[in-house]
């Protein structure tokens, strides 16, 4: 007898829930999935239409329709749907940039299910890249994919080569040639003569030891083309020179020098726009070894430094006197002074000058 009552029990509120649920909208997909298979991103935007039906018994509305990305942007039915009648969600998704892709889109309404999230999916072919995009930059036909080649490290001693990727887009065939190049750089044009719609390259190789610096460096190399010197043919080159500290034993370590600088930031305060300022850094050698200063760099030509002594013997001290020109400027300063040293363990110190300069009304 009690085994009836929990089956009566049981029959009772499946009768009730269905009930329930026939008396409320509830909203039907066709489709919860979407395969847009290979698209092309060339092609643009895509575009597929979910389509539902209302099999409840009250209108249904659509609260909010939202994409899990900004690629995918929905539209949908924005009125009440009757009971038996459909409605749509237009999915638009944007391939830029995507090779293969998975996108949802969350529905929320007050039918049965509240929530019920769509999936879109697919793979991109990629579109082909616009000449003008790769070959940014024109010499007279000849186009650059770039005009600057950075070496990054290069390590005193070492050679580095880089290319630049060059394509003619002239009607007659362009022979490269080279003008006032360094004598730590050597240009070579592959082919040296490129014919109409031919790639080539610019092979340049950057010889450290041939070049009589440290730390950043930047140079120039003027192209020729046919012979000629044209204008904007200016070909940059960058590279950072450092010392190759690697074979020292632990012993030449233990005695190399060893720089100090006090203090590392000196701040003027406030001076009339025109003033000069003086300062002296204290530089001392506290290592065993001559502490040799390899260069010094400001970050502004308003900022000349002056070293006492380019050699530093071990426990001795040098003065680098700074003198910061206020003519043109205004408003906080914040100058910088990089002393390149042969300091194994701190070969690259930078000091600053700090302060503001005030405009007489």
């Amino acid at each position: 007898m009690k085994k009836k009552w929990i089956l009566f029990g049981i029959s009772f509120w499946l009768s009730i829930s269905l009930w329930a649920q026939t008396q409320s909208p509830h909203i039907s997909f066709n489709e919860t999935i979407h395969d847009f298979g290979t698209i092309k991103e060339a092609d643009g935007k895509v575009t597929h239409r979910f389509e539902f039906v209302n099999t409840g018994a009250k209108p249904l509305i659509l609260s909010n329709v939202k994409a899990a990305c900004g690629c995918t942007t929905p539209k949908w039915t924005n009125t009440p749907v009757k009971p038996g009648e459909k409605g749509f969600i237009d999915v638009t998704f944007n391939p830029r940039g995507y090779r293969s892709f998975t996108k949802s889109i969350r529905v929320s309404s007050n039918g049965e299910p509240p929530v019920v999230t769509l999936i879109i999916k697919g793979t991109v072919q990629p579109a082909q890249a616009k000449l003008s995009d790769k070959y940014r930059y024109d010499i007279a036909g000849l186009k650059l994919r770039n005009r600057h080649v950075a070496y990054g490290k290069i390590l005193k001693g070492q050679k580095q080569t880089r290319s630049i990727e060059v394509f003619n887009s002239s009607a007659k065939p362009l022979a490269l040639s080279f003008g006032r190049t360094p004598t730590h750089l050597t240009v070579v044009a592959q082919p040296a003569v490129l014919k109409p719609n031919q790639t080539g390259k610019i092979v340049i190789t950057f010889d450290s030891s041939k070049k009589d610096d440290w730390d950043y460096v930047y140079d120039n190399i003027f192209l020729k083309i046919n012979g000629k010197d044209v204008a904007r043919n200016n070909l940059n080159v960058s590279a950072v020179i450092k010392e190759d500290f690697s074979k020292l034993t632990p012993a030449q370590l233990a005695k190399a020098p060893k720089v100090s600088i006090t203090p590392e930031s000196f701040n003027f305060g406030t001076i009339k726009q025109g003033e000069k300022v003086n300062y002296t850094f204290k530089l001392t050698n506290q290592g065993k070894t001559p502490l040799i200063i390899r260069k010094i760099r400001s970050s502004c030509g308003c900022t000349a430094v002056m070293p006492q002594e380019k050699i530093v013997k071990p426990g001795k001290s040098t003065e680098l006197k700074v003198t910061f020109d206020s003519t043109h400027k205004k408003g906080a300063q914040n100058k910088s002074i990089t002393v390149i040293t042969n300091d194994p363990k701190n070969d690259r110190k930078v000091l600053w000058v700090r302060g503001n300069v005030e405009v007489d009304k």
